[in-house]
């Protein structure tokens, strides 16, 4: 069997997965936090890791009662022999740390589309700071990077500063799209971010509908928590902020 197209939702049951597909050219992941090998995958070039909260912690033992090696951290080194040859990566950040992922900082010479998605929060592991300090590795380690985007689920919880790092020009990044938008300060602060670093920014995307589930299931309409005003005063902002050669879309009709 030449498989070389696999996609895995919401299989809440499962313990653990193993791959062994050398034809294997695109693997898609949404579900509980489980045990991934992925063995002899030359081909594999699209990537999609979404462990979701939704379904809790994997399991601590294996089925002889021992325990797994890894951590809490959902693991991601199944995949790090093929970090190189990806063009298409997309991560739900809330499952893995920035140690984890970059310890050996790996280098995504191929990577060309990155996808990040997280809650529109400012909580540890599980907001947009997070999601900043996880992308800052990624742009520094993708040279060619050409698409960005990013998501951001549920309502903001309260309006933290977004802390600066450090990131040479990028001349490669052209596109960048945002959706779960709702125009709290720190998401605007990252956008314009952004704009400081992506040099040949071209278009941007923003939208208040969350697009961040590749399985589409929890992908809705706008948020009725959402501040109307708001997103118009930081799309204005955003407007009078970016470089004048980018396009601005927003895609909402408010």
């Amino acid at each position: 069997m030449k498989l070389n197209c696999l996609e895995i939702y919401h299989c809440s049951g499962l313990k653990n997965i193993g791959i062994f597909a050398p034809n294997l050219v695109s693997f898609k992941y949404l579900g509980p936090r489980t045990y991934i090998l992925v063995k002899d995958a030359k081909q594999l070039i699209n990537v999609c890791m979404c462990p979701s909260w939704r379904y809790g912690e994997y399991p601590i033992t294996n089925s002889l009662g021992l325990p797994y090696r890894q951590s809490k951290d959902f693991g991601f080194d199944p995949f790090a022999a093929y970090f190189p040859q990806l063009e298409y990566l997309m991560m739900d950040v809330r499952s893995y740390t920035v140690q984890k992922v970059f310890k050996k900082v790996p280098l995504f010479c191929n990577l060309k589309h990155l996808s990040l998605s997280t809650w529109n929060s400012s909580l540890d592991l599980f907001g947009i700071l997070h999601c900043y300090k996880m992308f800052s590795c990624f742009v520094k380690a993708s040279p060619f990077l050409h698409r960005l985007q990013l998501h951001f689920e549920l309502p903001p919880d309260k309006n933290q500063a977004l802390r600066r790092i450090s990131i040479s020009p990028h001349r490669y990044l052209k596109e960048v799209l945002v959706s779960g938008f709702f125009g709290n300060k720190i998401a605007v602060d990252f956008i314009i971010a952004v704009f400081d670093f992506a040099i040949e920014l071209e278009k941007i995307e923003i939208t208040t509908v969350y697009l961040g589930d590749p399985s589409n299931c929890f992908n809705s309409v706008r948020h009725s928590e959402i501040d109307l005003n708001l997103v118009r005063e930081s799309i204005q902002q955003l407007h009078e902020r970016m470089p004048a050669k980018v396009q601005l879309y927003f895609l909402d009709d408010l």
